[in-house]
């Protein structure tokens, strides 16, 4: 089996390859961003004849991040997805999955369903970022629409992580963020906001595991959410990671004007319901991410 997998985080294609280490059906091919300029991309993919695409394409980061560059991520998000969906229509690829996130459905609802996505009140701080995959999601919703026998998929995860760590935490989502800090700076932390919301993380390999499994099974849904059933409280993930790396030193909370919205879990009962459950635990994925495993 031949997959693509597209993107310029190198995070990826150590997950995917991670994923693949001991599964001698399949092959993934990786291409990035700049590889859509050029004019041989087209024969290059149909050469590859994959069973399916995997689109992590797109800027992003952090809430600070975001609102930063919100010109930036709009502008080149939009290009590159209308970009990459262009080429994949062009070269007939039948199966996409095209990686959104949650900050594309309505802030502050209890459960994230699918009905919910594309209505109003997104998210202010992550507007820019929410309204380049909306338009990713139109595109496919377009293809699908113009050819039955197509299935491009918006696939909308909870927050990923499973990334090494590094001293650079500028531009990291929260739990490798907040990992970087206890692990670096050994007597006095603190954190931006109130540590009140919720959020829901996904361990990458979960989440591969997900869209081979809605492969395999011959899902399809316009829209799927993989999530793990669960959130946190910010703070209370504080306390975990702080507990695991056994930092002994202070925390603070430093309150902002932004801190985006107050949860977003998802529902993910159709996964649920044909058999599919995450593996990794959250405490077991924060230790794997401490040790770099």
């Amino acid at each position: 089996m031949n997959v693509i997998v597209i993107g310029n985080n190198p995070f990826y294609k150590e997950s995917f390859n991670k994923y693949i280490k001991d599964k001698k059906n399949i092959s993934v091919n990786y291409l990035k961003d700049d590889d859509f300029e050029k004019k041989t991309i087209v024969s290059k993919i149909k050469l590859l004849k994959p069973k399916f695409v995997v689109v992590f394409s797109g800027l992003s980061g952090g809430i600070f991040y975001n609102i930063k560059n919100y010109k930036k991520i709009l502008e080149y998000n939009t290009e590159i997805y209308l970009k990459i969906l262009s080429v994949l229509k062009l070269c007939k690829i039948k199966k996409v999955f095209f990686i959104s996130a949650s900050c594309t459905y309505p802030k502050n609802l209890s459960i994230l369903n699918h009905d919910d996505f594309l209505k109003p009140n997104i998210e202010k701080t992550s507007l820019a970022y929410a309204s380049s995959k909306m338009i990713g999601s139109f595109y496919c919703h377009k293809v699908n629409y113009e050819n039955k026998k197509y299935q491009w998929m918006t696939i909308i995860p909870a927050t990923i992580y499973g990334q090494k760590i590094s001293k650079n935490n500028k531009n990291m989502h929260v739990i490798n963020a907040m990992i970087s800090k206890f692990m670096f700076q050994k007597k006095k932390i603190s954190f931006f906001g109130s540590g009140n919301v919720k959020r829901e993380f996904i361990h990458i390999q979960d989440l591969i595991n997900g869209v081979f499994f809605i492969d395999k099974k011959k899902i399809f849904s316009p829209i799927i959410n993989i999530g793990v059933g669960y959130d946190i409280e910010i703070k209370n993930l504080s306390k975990l990671i702080s507990k695991i790396v056994n930092f002994k030193g202070r925390v603070f909370w430093k309150k902002i004007k932004h801190e985006g919205s107050k949860k977003k879990l998802l529902n993910t009962d159709l996964l649920f319901d044909k058999g599919w459950f995450p593996k990794i635990t959250l405490k077991d994925g924060i230790k794997g991410v401490i040790n770099n495993e």
